[in-house]
């Protein structure tokens, strides 16, 4: 079988998710729907045999729960949103999830490109890292993050009617009226997502030292 074959239901399934996912913010509680999808996503990933991403889960976590223990005190949703441990749940679970869908989605670009490889030796596949991507696919990706984080946050604020009651005052981006807080917090983030990148990046890039100079001891 074709990787195309493989990874064209993979991503189309990826995508259906991520719908689904972002259609529950305006049907459920948002702190609901972002708890759900920061405890949906280590199964989907699990289910989908892409075990290498727990990883990348896990540095999300870890970069969306240092911004929020840095900018906490500039969210409030109002009494609904619950906060353990002094944290805001519905920002922590969704720039957790919002962060390692852009993983996910560079990881379906860089995955496959190389088409003369047996399965068992797939890039990406059960334990393996996928070939590193080049700076024009994170230049799209990061593109596409910012594009995307315009819209989500559009449709959340004029549509689902999520509003940051501490940033009320401040205004939005131009034309979309979105992103009302101080500029920056607006400037931190566009620069969340290639921050993740790079901490993903760097990982990958130390696990595979750490593998090559296991191989080199043998």
């Amino acid at each position: 079988m074709s990787r195309c074959a493989v990874v064209a239901p993979l991503l189309i399934l990826d995508i259906i998710m991520l719908f689904a996912i972002m259609t529950s913010f305006g049907i459920i509680d948002g702190t609901w729907a972002a708890a759900i999808a920061f405890f949906l996503a280590p199964a989907y990933i699990w289910a989908t045999d892409r075990r290498r991403l727990l990883k990348h889960y896990l540095i999300a976590f870890a970069i969306a729960a240092a911004w929020m223990a840095f900018a906490y005190e500039r969210y409030d949703y109002g009494t609904t949103a619950a906060m353990p441990f002094g944290l805001p749940v519905l920002p922590l679970f969704a720039w957790t999830a919002g962060l390692f869908a852009l993983q996910a989605f560079l990881d379906h670009v860089v995955r496959y490109r190389t088409d003369n490889k047996s399965d068992s030796k797939r890039p990406g596949g059960r334990g393996g890292m996928h070939p590193r991507a080049t700076a024009g696919q994170i230049a799209v990706i990061i593109l596409l993050y910012w594009v995307t984080l315009i819209a989500v946050e559009t449709v959340a604020y004029h549509v689902i009617g999520i509003h940051d009651v501490r940033n009320a005052a401040y205004p939005g981006l131009p034309v979309c009226d979105c992103i009302h807080a101080p500029h920056w917090m607006q400037t931190a983030y566009f620069l969340l997502g290639p921050i993740y990148l790079a901490a993903c990046a760097l990982w990958d890039r130390f696990v595979l030292v750490r593998r090559a100079k296991r191989k080199t001891a043998r």
